[in-house]
């Protein structure tokens, strides 16, 4: 019985051992890989994908503000009395600067 178990661990040992990693540094990709040429001018971080300009960015800023907008009315409603102030104060800075900065965006029929 102890052999039959011995032979077990080896032979289980041998099979782990075989699907090792080599120990070496990793090969180098083989000469035929091509890179792929991407889209003309595409630049990614701050500025977006390609084409994202200034309007992009404008629509999108303006979007954000109109959904803060739209979330602080509704805490509004569920908040209790002597938190409706400052919110109704923060709403209207919000709007004010919905206002100042979107100027002549559409509106989705509020």
């Amino acid at each position: 019985m102890r052999a039959l178990i011995l032979v077990f661990a080896l032979g289980l040992a041998l099979a782990i051992s075989a699907q090792a990693v080599p120990l070496g540094p990793p090969s180098t990709p083989a000469g035929n890989v091509l890179t792929v040429q991407g889209w003309p001018n595409w630049q990614w971080g701050s500025q977006g994908g390609p084409g994202w300009g200034q309007e992009h960015k404008r629509r999108e800023h303006c979007w954000r503000l109109r959904h803060q907008e739209h979330e602080i009315r509704e805490r509004i409603s569920y908040a209790p009395p002597w938190e409706r102030g400052g919110m109704e104060h923060h709403l209207w800075e919000v709007r004010e600067q919905l206002r100042g900065e979107c100027r002549g965006m559409w509106r989705d029929g509020d």
